[in-house]
C-alpha cells in the first residue's frame, strides 16, 4: 500500500472527497454523484453537482459500505458544486458507544487526507473514547482519519500521535460513525486473521439517541 507525502503533516483542515453515490429513497430510482467532505457524529458534509431537497432521504453507498441519510441543508455559494449536510438515519450503528475497553489486533487500511493514501495501519485497542491505531508515521492531531477494517468503515478524528522506539506512531481516534458492509470483505492487499471477530464494531457500537 502506497503512503502519500509522509515526511510531512496534514493541513488539519483537509477534506476527504470520497467518491460516493446517493441513492433516492423516495421512490423515483434517481442516483447522484457525491463526494464525502467530512464526518463527525452521525453528520456527513457532502459535495455534490446537483442541489438536493431539505428533508429529502438517500441511502450511501461507499466501497459496499451503505447508511441511510436526511438532507438537512443544501447551499450553493456559486456556479459548480453544491455542498450538503446530511444527518445519519439508519437503525444501525454510529458513534454512540458502550463503556467498553477491549485490546484488539485488527489490520486496517487508512486515509488522513494530505499524508496516507490507502496505507496498512493496525487498531490495538478499543476504549470508551475511541480507538487506539498504530501508524508507520506521524500525523497531526486534529486531523480526520478514514479506517477500512473489512466490515465496514470507521471516520474519526486524530486526538493524539506520539513515536514509539520501534519507529511507529500511536494514535488515538475518536469514533465519529461506522459505515457497516452487508458482508464482511478484507481490504485489498490484507490477510484477515480468522480469530477476527465479524460483528465487533456492531457490538461496541450502540444507536445515537
Amino acid at each position: 500500500m502506497a503512503k502519500a507525502q509522509q515526511s510531512r503533516l496534514p493541513d488539519s483542515n483537509a477534506d476527504f472527497e470520497l467518491p460516493v453515490q446517493l441513492f433516492a429513497s423516495d421512490g423515483s430510482r434517481e442516483i447522484i454523484s457525491a463526494n464525502i467532505r467530512r464526518v463527525n457524529n452521525g453528520f456527513f458534509q457532502l459535495r455534490t453537482t446537483a442541489a438536493l431537497d431539505i428533508g429529502r432521504r438517500f441511502s450511501l453507498e461507499y466501497d459496499a459500505c451503505r447508511t441511510e441519510l436526511e438532507v438537512i441543508y443544501c447551499q450553493r455559494p456559486a456556479l459548480g458544486s453544491c455542498y450538503v449536510g446530511a444527518r445519519v438515519l439508519s437503525d444501525g450503528v454510529s458513534s454512540a458507544r458502550k463503556e467498553m475497553r477491549l485490546p484488539v489486533d485488527i489490520r486496517a487500511v487508512v486515509t488522513v487526507p494530505g499524508v496516507f493514501e490507502q496505507a496498512r495501519a493496525v487498531v490495538k485497542g478499543i476504549s470508551a473514547s475511541g480507538l487506539r491505531v498504530m501508524l508507520s508515521g506521524p500525523v497531526e492531531v486534529g486531523s480526520m482519519i478514514a479506517l477500512d477494517i473489512g466490515n465496514g468503515l470507521v471516520f474519526g478524528e486524530i486526538k493524539m500521535c506520539r513515536e514509539l522506539p520501534d519507529g511507529r506512531h500511536q494514535t488515538d481516534v475518536s469514533l465519529d460513525e461506522f459505515l457497516e458492509r452487508p458482508e464482511c470483505q478484507v481490504p485489498d492487499g490484507e490477510e484477515r486473521e480468522s480469530g477476527t471477530p465479524r460483528g465487533l464494531f456492531r457490538r461496541l457500537l450502540s444507536r445515537r439517541d
